[in-house]
């Protein structure tokens, strides 16, 4: 046998000796990398929450990523957003809360229906009515029956009566 061929054995064999660690995996090398990459998204996440200067594009991503990584921290940021202009971040920050398990935040996002109401954002309102009745409680259910009872139209009081009986 040549010594090339003797090399070559002792290369392809040498990776099976019990003596000699087995190369990294590539996914051990890879988990460190995909927690900085998380932790790096969840820092983003929160830097535009509070960036009064972000844009409503730039707002929406944050907020499904808060919600997504389960980012806790960003349950103020989100409160706050109730009360944003945009009825589309509304909702979108509502989600997030519930998706947080945010259950203190019934009364927030029964004020937050209430603009949405005055402001006759009628579409949006029904998509945060769900909302309140995914986050349940006392408190939901009385706001849910008070409008399924008087609101002024009667698709947002059929919604109401429809998310109650799921209750």
């Amino acid at each position: 046998m040549s010594l090339a061929a003797v090399v070559l054995m002792g290369a392809v064999f040498g990776a099976c000796d019990e003596h000699k660690t087995p190369p990294a995996s590539g996914e051990a090398q890879r988990e460190p990398q995909a927690q900085a990459d998380a932790q790096a998204q969840r820092s983003r996440a929160l830097k535009t929450l509070t960036d009064e200067d972000a844009t409503d594009d730039a707002r929406l991503a944050s907020i499904h990523s808060a919600r997504d990584l389960q980012i806790t921290e960003a349950t103020p940021e989100l409160r706050k957003l109730l009360a944003h202009e945009n009825p589309d971040i509304v909702v979108a920050a509502a989600a997030a809360l519930d998706g947080l398990n945010a259950k203190d935040a019934d009364l927030a996002l029964m004020e937050a229906a209430g603009h949405l109401g005055r402001a006759r954002e009628f579409e949006h309102l029904r998509q945060l009515l769900y909302i309140i009745g995914s986050v349940g409680g006392p408190r939901a259910r009385t706001y849910l029956e008070t409008v399924a009872e008087g609101h002024e139209l009667s698709a947002i009081q059929n919604t109401a009566r429809q998310i109650l009986k799921e209750m």
